[in-house]
C-alpha cells in the first residue's frame, strides 16, 4: 500500500491533545505547527513548531513564541504516533506516544 503522509491538520490535533493532557508540558501551553517534513522513503515525519508557553529547563515559562519541533513515527500499519517534541532549544524533551487520529 502507498504510504500515507502525515498533514499538518493531523500533527495539530496530535499536538492539542497532548499540550491538554496530563502528559502535557503546561496547560497554558500552545503549540503552532508550521510545517511538516517528510522524507522519501522514511518512517518519520518532523514537524517544525511554535510554541508558547512551554516551561524551559529551569521551569520558567517562556512569554514569547520559540521554535521546537515535533517527531512523528510512521508504524507498519500506515498509522502516526507522536513520538517526541522538543523545546527549549533542545534542552527539554517529551515522549507523548500519542496516536495520531
Amino acid at each position: 500500500p502507498a504510504a500515507t503522509t502525515l498533514s499538518v491538520a493531523q500533527a495539530q490535533a496530535a499536538l492539542s491533545e497532548w499540550i491538554a493532557s496530563e502528559k502535557g508540558p503546561s496547560r497554558d501551553g500552545s503549540a503552532t505547527v508550521v510545517t511538516v517534513r517528510e522524507a522519501n522513503g522514511q518512517t518519520f515525519a518532523v514537524a517544525d513548531l511554535k510554541v508558547k508557553a512551554f516551561p524551559d529547563e529551569d521551569g520558567h515559562i517562556s512569554p514569547s513564541e520559540d521554535p521546537a519541533e515535533a517527531v512523528f513515527s510512521r508504524q507498519n500499519d500506515g498509522s502516526w504516533v507522536l513520538t517526541s517534541v522538543v523545546w527549549d532549544f533542545g534542552r527539554r524533551t517529551a515522549v507523548p506516544d500519542l496516536e495520531v487520529r
